[in-house]
C-alpha cells in the first residue's frame, strides 16, 4: 500500500495556516557581538561581554549599527520634513493649524536633544 505525500496532520488549508501562525512563538532577537563569539545571548537586559572587542566580525557589527543609526534618522527626518510640507498645504488652503503642530522653538529644543543623545 502506498503512503500518502504528506501527513495526515499536515497542515493544508489557508485558514490552517493562519491558526498556526498565531501559535509559532516569536524570536527572541540575540546579541549580534556574542553571536560572533558563537553564543546565543538574548538581547533583553543583556551586558554584552564583547563590548569592546576590536576583533574583526565585531567592528562590522559596530559599522553596520552605526549605519542602520543614520538610515533611521534619515528616514525619520524625510517622514518628519514630509508631514511638515503637508501640514503647510494644509495651513495655506485654509483648514487651519493642526493641534499636534510645534513650534519652532520646540522642534528646536528636540533636535537639540537628539544631537546631545548621539
Amino acid at each position: 500500500m502506498l503512503e500518502p505525500l504528506y501527513p495526515p496532520f499536515c497542515i493544508t488549508g489557508t485558514e490552517d495556516k493562519a491558526d498556526a501562525a498565531k501559535q509559532k512563538p516569536r524570536r527572541q532577537p540575540c546579541c549580534g557581538s556574542c553571536r560572533n563569539h558563537n553564543l546565543e545571548v538574548p538581547v533583553i537586559n543583556h551586558q554584552c561581554q564583547y563590548a569592546e572587542c576590536t576583533c574583526v566580525f565585531c567592528e562590522l557589527t559596530r559599522r553596520r549599527r552605526r549605519i542602520m543609526r543614520h538610515q533611521q534618522r534619515l528616514w525619520r527626518f524625510k517622514k518628519f520634513s514630509w508631514q511638515q510640507r503637508e501640514m503647510e498645504e494644509n495651513t495655506s488652503e485654509g483648514e487651519g493649524t493642526p493641534n499636534n503642530c510645534q513650534s519652532e522653538e520646540q522642534q528646536e529644543q528636540n533636535h537639540a536633544r537628539r544631537e546631545m543623545v548621539s
